[in-house]
């Protein structure tokens, strides 16, 4: 990552680790503020997005928090309000902007776990049970190995999700 930052001309100012059930970041968080940075980008789950952001503002940082979709759920972005922003490789059931996200809460709620519908983690395992179905149908009824299961997911090849994600294709 280092030399793609310093091939487009940017600057590293500074690279801080912590542990991933994070309770206290203040020395991360000082030597973060003290590389003055116009962003930071985390790679974090939402426990430890949660505790690192806070951590920062509370020693004043307000530069922009940019995460990765392991920091996404919905409680996180809300908690962590402007200034915090985290990609999403699924859509979240609570988006409503995507017509899917009805058939996904359908299915959830059907199936007893309106209360698990609570991050992008919950779609994405919609999305693989589609695959799987996909493959089931594929192998057929008589699908009785891992080696005929194996060849059927990959002849999934692609699969629809319905903007529940962007394109996904299945290969060997």
């Amino acid at each position: 990552a280092a030399v793609e930052i310093k091939r487009r001309g940017w600057v590293l100012a500074e690279t801080q680790y912590f542990a991933v059930s994070p309770t206290d970041v203040t020395a991360q968080a000082a030597a973060i503020k003290a590389s003055r940075p116009d962003y930071i980008l985390m790679s974090h789950n939402d426990a430890g997005a949660l505790v690192g952001v806070r951590g920062l503002r509370s020693q004043g940082v307000t530069t922009p928090v940019i995460n990765q979709w392991a920091g996404s759920a919905d409680a996180t972005l809300q908690r962590l309000g402007d200034g915090y922003v985290a990609f999403r490789t699924f859509t979240s059931p609570t988006d409503d902007s995507v017509p899917a996200i009805a058939e996904v809460r359908a299915a959830g709620e059907k199936y007893g776990f309106a209360a698990q519908m609570t991050n992008s983690y919950f779609t994405q395992g919609y999305v693989a049970g589609m695959i799987l179905e996909k493959a089931l149908k594929v192998c057929g009824a008589n699908c009785a190995s891992g080696e005929a299961f194996f060849y059927a997911m990959a002849a999934v090849a692609e699969i629809d999700t319905k903007g529940l994600a962007g394109p996904i294709k299945v290969s060997a």
